[in-house]
């Protein structure tokens, strides 16, 4: 006899949790699954938890840039976007001062400049975290 309000209350209290916390999904395929370039672990039915990767694109404009500055004295400094610094001399004078030539290596740091939005070819558009 006891055992029966026991379930009840149990199916009741999964009920409301599972009300209250819905299942979180990574992704909200809207316009469908895509039809190519998808995997899925384990395949087929499964019992459990699937993952699901997906081919996805992305753009984004990177704009590094090396800046040259002149202090008080006729030394010149670039500074490269990881905070690197070189130095040279100064050609010319006064207003025509310009640094000297001098190569300054650029570092792109991609991790810098991550797309703020993926999509796949469905066009499903996928948030970045």
């Amino acid at each position: 006899m006891r055992k029966i309000p026991a379930i009840i209350s149990f199916l009741l209290a999964l009920v409301i949790m599972l009300g209250i916390f819905p299942m979180l999904a990574d992704a909200n395929f809207s316009n469908g699954y895509p039809d190519k370039d998808i995997e899925v672990t384990p395949s087929g039915l499964a019992k459990g938890k699937q993952t699901i990767k997906v081919k996805v694109t992305g753009t984004a404009t990177p704009r590094p840039k090396t800046v040259w500055t002149q202090g008080d004295y006729d030394i010149w400094q670039a500074t490269r976007n990881e905070g690197d610094r070189v130095e040279t001399q100064t050609f010319s004078s006064g207003d025509n001062a310009l640094p000297m030539e001098k190569a300054v290596k650029d570092k792109i740091n991609t991790t810098n400049y991550v797309p703020a939005s993926l999509q796949d070819e469905a066009g499903n558009r996928l948030s970045i975290r």
